[in-house]
């Protein structure tokens, strides 16, 4: 599994078993903490939104091809993949955003989200 780790002085992304071993970093050079992170596995990338930039990255499994994937107004602050598909949510929209990892312009779809999934 992959977890975002936001120490007082190292953020990064780590690695491990479910049992806890075979711990090691993944990617070191984070400039805020990693938030949202989610695995694309038909792509075998992992994707993060960087909460110091609000910026969506992503770097393959080896942290060897690392690059931006998008630049959103608003702080996405959920993740989710399914497919070639990339799935998001933001501070303050009541959204869901989506868009194919796969494609190389910048089409995004989103769903305005009922005000009664909000209630209690």
């Amino acid at each position: 599994m992959f977890v975002g780790i936001n120490g007082e002085h190292h953020k990064h992304i780590d690695t491990l078993r479910l049992d806890g071993t075979q711990h090691k970093h993944a990617l070191e050079t984070l400039d805020g903490a990693p938030k949202a992170l989610t695995f694309q596995k038909y792509l075998q990338r992992i994707y993060w939104v960087d909460d110091a930039t609000g910026v969506i990255q992503s770097t393959d499994d080896g942290a060897h091809d690392r690059h931006e994937w998008r630049r959103e107004q608003n702080e996405p602050i959920s993740m989710a993949a399914l497919g070639t598909s990339m799935f998001w949510t933001s501070k303050d929209l009541a959204y869901v955003h989506w868009a194919d990892v796969q494609r190389g312009d910048s089409s995004m779809n989103r769903l305005k989200l009922s005000k009664s999934i909000f209630r209690p």
